[in-house]
């Protein structure tokens, strides 16, 4: 009879303790989170570099900002939730003594530089296998448009590094894997895996509310 009893109050614990992280679920629908990211673009940009006369990938500089995003979330379930995302990213290329050719055959040398500017629009949906309490795992999709503009400072019309991206297109990005822990009823952190823009890896703090 003891046995018996031990067991149904630990059974009735563990039942108010699932209730209790639920509803606190329950209480935080919606998740403000701002991400950090690696990307690959860099290198790919970097290479572009041999494409232009009379410039090598050691006469080059090259700076880019981390992928930069902005993330809501609304739980339209314990398991299911939609949302939308906007990032945004920069790279910036620098060419010092930069020399070309003019149409009359003159030798001109001159500090060329470029900027390029990445963003992405997208709305995604995601899936919650482990949101309990203060522990958030999930995967996703998001469907997204990836917008690139750029602009050139130079006297050479063929310094177009940069040009070939400008342009938009749609596509779809996969998550397979996140996580948010939180630190305090509202403060949370994590990481986000991603394939596809804007990163592949990011670490984010999130608000939720």
């Amino acid at each position: 009879m003891k046995k018996l009893t031990n067991v149904f109050y630990t059974c009735l614990f563990f039942a108010m303790a699932s209730s209790m992280m639920f509803a606190q679920n329950a209480d935080y629908r919606s998740v403000l989170g701002v991400h950090a990211g690696y990307s690959l673009t860099g290198a790919i940009i970097t290479s572009a570099s041999d494409a232009i006369d009379g410039l090598g990938e050691d006469d080059l500089n090259v700076s880019g900002t981390p992928a930069l995003q902005v993330t809501f979330d609304y739980g339209l379930t314990d398991w299911l939730s939609v949302g939308v995302a906007g990032a945004f990213q920069t790279f910036s290329f620098k060419a010092d003594d930069y020399t070309f050719f003019d149409d009359a055959g003159m030798s001109i040398t001159e500090n060329a530089s470029a900027r390029s500017t990445r963003m992405s629009f997208a709305l995604r949906t995601l899936f919650h296998y482990g949101n309990k309490g203060d522990l958030d795992l999930y995967s996703g999709l998001r469907l997204q448009r990836v917008q690139w503009s750029s602009s050139v400072d130079s006297a050479d019309p063929n310094f177009g590094l940069g040009d070939d991206l400008d342009g938009g297109r749609f596509g779809i990005g996969i998550v397979p894997f996140g996580l948010r822990y939180y630190f305090t009823e509202m403060i949370g952190a994590g990481f986000e895996i991603m394939w596809g823009a804007p990163y592949v890896a990011s670490l984010n703090v999130n608000a939720r509310f």
